[in-house]
């Protein structure tokens, strides 16, 4: 046990630099695949020389503070060590420009600083985009990119730019990656917020009909989508009709997932719920 501690306390004491070629084939699964867990995960295990001097200014590093600024809610300093990490990747024409402008737009997103935002996201677009078959990156950045002109009431713009990162993202990646998912929801909150039900509910059921065709009709992710064409059913606006309809749905969840199931759960409280609607309707009728 002693042997071990020592060893630990001396590993800590060596900079990630002298780690080797293979120190990520240490990491958990979850933090290689990247993204927020990987950076706050490596500036955590970050280790430095017994002087405790502090980190070269390097964009990795910018980007890794920046990253936990951003976890800990403190939005402006995290986009004020991005934006040193953007201004040394310009200077130097690297590879990791796109990453990093989209990094930035999120930034802004938060801050709700949507002008800003699209900007950068309207780079990172156009840097990721290819002259051949689109990439994920190009359709990611698409997505991010019709959010904010959603948001700055560019609406024509926002579903053009959906439906052009869920038709490039269903052709690269296909409906099993979660950036398809993402942009097909998105899209539905859009013609939710405009009144646009109809065009709502067509969008789940393209969206059921291709997750069907990978993970079988019976699959929580097909069914859960139920419950979302229920929801719209059974808005303010709805009729009668449109409550039946949303009953026969929320009947095909409960039968099929088992009730410990939570979509299930969801699916039993929201048909409770409708059938004690209706019947006061009818009461009322009566």
């Amino acid at each position: 046990q002693n042997l071990a501690k020592s060893q630990r306390q001396a590993r800590r004491r060596v900079p990630c630099q002298l780690w080797g070629k293979g120190m990520l084939s240490s990491f958990p699964p979850r933090i290689v695949r990247g993204g927020i867990k990987k950076r706050s995960w490596l500036l955590s295990r970050r280790w430095y020389n017994d002087d405790d001097s502090p980190p070269l200014e390097s964009p990795e590093n910018f980007l890794l503070l920046a990253t936990a600024k951003q976890l800990k809610g403190d939005i402006p300093e995290a986009t004020e060590l991005a934006s040193k990490a953007l201004s040394w990747n310009r200077k130097n024409d690297t590879s990791a420009i796109a990453d990093n402008v989209l990094f930035l737009g999120k930034l802004h997103q938060l801050q709700e600083n949507f002008e800003e935002a699209e900007t950068f996201f309207t780079e990172a677009y156009d840097l990721t985009k290819t002259s051949s078959s689109p990439s994920r990156d190009e359709c990611n950045a698409l997505t991010h990119l019709a959010y904010v002109q959603h948001k700055l009431k560019r609406f024509t713009s926002a579903e053009a730019s959906y439906k052009s990162a869920i038709e490039g993202l269903s052709e690269t990646v296909g409906w099993s990656d979660g950036a398809t998912n993402r942009a097909g929801f998105e899209l539905v909150q859009f013609y939710r917020q405009q009144n646009r039900q109809d065009d709502a509910i067509k969008t789940l059921k393209l969206m059921q009909t291709a997750l069907s065709k990978i993970f079988g009709s019976t699959d929580t992710k097909v069914l859960q989508l139920n419950i979302e064409m229920a929801a719209i059913l059974t808005s303010s606006s709805s009729n009668a009709t449109n409550r039946l309809k949303a009953i026969s749905l929320l009947k095909g969840v409960c039968n099929i997932l088992p009730p410990n199931e939570p979509e299930a759960r969801r699916a039993f409280i929201k048909l409770e719920e409708l059938k004690e609607d209706v019947n006061s309707h009818r009461n009322s009728a009566s």
